[in-house]
């Protein structure tokens, strides 16, 4: 007998709306932070002070708007928990600010393999780093309560700069160790790549907030 087929009962439009995990944000923003722009938000829900969608005063559509500059000396670290409706305008905008030279964007992605745009804009890209999170990420409604375990995985997609990922690809630990060795030197972006090239041979760890009280 075919085994059955669970699907979710949350409506799709309260989907786009869920809300980050705190602990997970910070996670994030420890690892692949501090960001600077929150690119898919609105006046209630948004994680950075800099922030596009309804109501707010630099762009409320973000798809039409740049998320940063092509100044070499400033990496625009971008956060993005898009509208699952729409990923693949999402990805495809981050993709293109990326290749641009505009902003590095990380973003909450359903761990969808298998759909269009995951292998058009991520799989086995030199400029996209992956990590898929487990357990299953718990998201908050839209009035901040938690909702349950969704039936699908998420993964943190990173989309790097081309010069970014320029100097990854150059990144060739001494035997034995973990320390990192670039040829380049005197790029402001060094520094950038160092960190980056460290964390792909570390786990990502979502630690619970402590409240002191």
């Amino acid at each position: 007998m075919p085994s059955a087929v669970v699907k979710s009962q949350t409506p799709a439009d309260s989907k786009d709306t869920w809300r980050t995990p705190p602990d997970l944000f910070r996670a994030a923003s420890y690892r692949y932070g501090p960001f600077d722009l929150d690119a898919a938000a609105d006046h209630d829900n948004h994680l950075c002070d800099l922030w596009l969608g309804p109501g707010s005063q630099i762009g409320e559509d973000a798809l039409a708007v740049e998320w940063g500059s092509r100044i070499v000396d400033k990496v625009r670290r971008v956060w993005l928990n898009p509208p699952y409706s729409m990923n693949k305008q999402f990805v495809a905008k981050a993709a293109e600010e990326a290749r641009e030279g505009r902003a590095q964007t990380t973003l909450l992605l359903p761990a969808t393999t298998d759909v269009r745009w995951w292998h058009e804009f991520v799989e086995a890209k030199p400029n996209v780093l992956v990590e898929l999170l487990s357990p299953r990420v718990r998201f908050l409604r839209p009035d901040g309560s938690l909702a349950g375990s969704p039936n699908f995985g998420s993964a943190l997609v990173t989309f790097l700069l081309p010069s970014v990922s320029e100097m990854l690809a150059m990144w060739k630990p001494r035997r034995g160790e973990k320390t990192v060795e670039f040829k380049i030197k005197n790029n402001p972006l060094v520094k950038e790549m160092t960190r980056l090239a460290e964390l792909k041979a570390s786990a990502f760890r979502v630690e619970p907030e402590v409240v002191h009280g």
